[in-house]
């Protein structure tokens, strides 16, 4: 049976206690949590001129003669990052192919690529550079830069 255009369509509305139970829940997981971490809104308030002043003492003026300090790390970071995006990129390319399914139809290749790939998806850049770090001591290639780049960008290229 069909519905005519001059009847009107009745659409109920949920019951507010679904609304009202779940607002008390929420409320009462933020009060718990601030409890629980000691947070106080009146010692916020009281400092909060500590903060105004150390934003002022960060950026205002600015410290022009500590630009020299920052222009060779800000290079190096720049270089890794290039670096790293690049190899990332050119080996994502092969990598992509061996774990397509479409293009590769042997189940031997695809699955392990996948399965590292999937693998690799889960540590978080910060956990892998780290660990690489601890491996391989600190530095632009040898420690976190350049390996972590690489490694991140072959994940999000695919």
């Amino acid at each position: 049976m069909f519905l005519s255009s001059s009847e009107p369509i009745e659409v109920k509305r949920p019951p507010r206690l679904k609304f009202w139970l779940t607002s008390f829940i929420v409320a009462f997981l933020i009060v718990g949590s601030a409890v629980f971490a000691e947070f106080s809104v009146i010692e916020v308030l009281i400092n909060f001129y500590k903060g105004s002043r150390l934003l002022d003492r960060m950026f205002l003026p600015p410290a022009w003669d500590y630009t020299p300090n920052i222009i060779g790390p800000l290079l190096e970071t720049i270089q890794m990052a290039i670096v790293g995006s690049f190899l990332g990129a050119i080996v994502a390319f092969p990598v992509a192919l061996m774990a397509s399914s479409n293009f590769i139809r042997t189940k031997w290749v695809n699955t392990p690529v996948r399965v590292i790939l999937n693998v690799f998806r889960t540590i978080p850049a910060l956990v892998l550079a780290s660990l690489f770090v601890a491996v391989f001591s600190s530095g632009a290639f040898a420690g976190g830069g350049v390996r972590t780049l690489f490694l991140f960008n072959l994940q999000v290229d695919l």
